[in-house]
């Protein structure tokens, strides 16, 4: 991958993180907070 096309991809993925509000990013949060603490009490069970 040359240069110009890796420019071209990272340009691409801040435009998708920038259309993000922040409502979507504390969701987000929310629902790894809880995924991760799904692992852990099922860790904790087996």
């Amino acid at each position: 991958m040359d240069t110009v096309e890796a420019n071209r991809i990272m340009e691409e993925a801040n435009r998708i993180i920038e259309d993000f509000s922040v409502s979507k990013y504390a969701l987000y949060l929310f629902l790894f907070t809880v995924q991760i603490a799904l692992c852990f009490a099922v860790a904790l069970i087996i």
